[in-house]
């Protein structure tokens, strides 16, 4: 965020902020997973079947998954398990980093927050924003670089939907539409972290076969 009105991504990628997580510039942060994928250093698996799914920590592993069910073109989520491990090792809570990009917009200067007029139709969000679990948008408000209610995991919030605030309905121009995605029951955090992924127009995955049945 470059013209000062919140923190853009704060210390979630190296690329907001350089000082790092201490802010002595010893231990920058870990570089998100939108930079990575930009830069081809991963290339993010499209999470199109419902179903249950891991990621490793993206301190140590090149994985990410990608969300464009009923995004329009340009608009998705971008899934990552960050740890404080490595570059994060200062990192304040371990979890899930669920991102929620718009191509469409050329900066992240246009923070967008709820009790701004208008807002979410008035179209102001970050290009790359962070969906922060505990759905105060501290980062947009300028009132931290990251916190510990940043992420999601068991011991905190565990699921983002259409319901939930932030939520995973698309907003690209400033025109809301469900997308019908859910994620949910994560987990505890840990090196490998597993949820479940389900939308509306995905079917969900088929129930398992009934047990054989005994010879009488």
């Amino acid at each position: 965020d470059r013209d000062g009105g919140g923190a853009g991504i704060g210390s979630y990628c190296a690329m907001s902020n350089s000082w790092g997580w201490d802010n002595t510039g010893d231990s920058v942060g870990h570089l998100c997973a939108w930079a990575k994928m930009q830069l081809g250093w991963i290339q993010p698996v499209d999470l199109s079947a419902a179903g249950d799914y891991s990621l490793q920590s993206a301190a140590l592993f090149p994985e990410a998954f990608i969300i464009t069910s009923n995004f329009p073109n340009g608009e998705y989520l971008l899934v990552e398990n960050r740890q404080p491990a490595g570059f994060d090792s200062f990192l304040r809570q371990g979890g899930l980093a669920i991102w929620h990009i718009d191509e469409q917009k050329s900066d992240n200067d246009d923070e967008g927050y709820p009790g701004q007029r208008r807002w979410p139709k008035n179209g102001n969000h970050y290009k790359v924003a962070l969906l922060q679990a505990d759905g105060l948008y501290g980062l947009e408000r300028g009132r931290n670089r990251g916190d510990e209610g940043d992420v999601y995991h068991g011991f905190g919030v565990e699921e983002i939907s259409g319901d939930t605030v932030p939520n995973t309905d698309s907003y690209q121009g400033g025109r809301i539409e469900s997308t019908g995605v859910t994620i949910s029951s994560i987990s505890e955090p840990g090196p490998t972290m597993t949820f479940t992924f389900s939308s509306s127009s995905i079917a969900p995955p088929p129930p398992p076969p009934p047990p054989p049945s005994s010879c009488a």
